[in-house]
């Protein structure tokens, strides 16, 4: 196995998304006591609360949630779709190592 310092070592590309988690009547009710009223109230409002996605499958999404708001304290949750959706804000591609010229 080759070392990142090692020549022809190549990084994937990452990528950092911002998101919000929009919960619906059944994730809110759900959710609600991990999240505490205000902030599964907050999440099932328009627009959501925002977070951090980690991973996901084809069932649910990891996520931490944001502090901010009514959500105080950041947590880190699965969300299965069937209680919401994470809807993606934006997305931003770094560059590998080989991209980024010395400076």
């Amino acid at each position: 196995m080759r070392r990142r310092s090692e020549p022809g070592h190549t990084a994937a590309a990452q990528r950092i998304v911002g998101a919000h988690l929009v919960l619906n009547a059944k994730g809110q009710e759900a959710l609600e006591p991990r999240l505490g009223k205000a902030c599964a109230a907050a999440a099932a409002a328009a627009g959501g609360i925002p977070v951090l996605p980690l991973s996901s499958t084809d069932s649910d999404v990891e996520i931490i949630i944001v502090p901010d708001g009514q959500c105080v304290q950041a947590r880190r949750l699965v969300i299965s779709k069937d209680n919401g959706d994470v809807v993606a804000d934006k997305e931003v591609v770094l560059p590998t190592p080989a991209d980024v010229s010395p400076r």
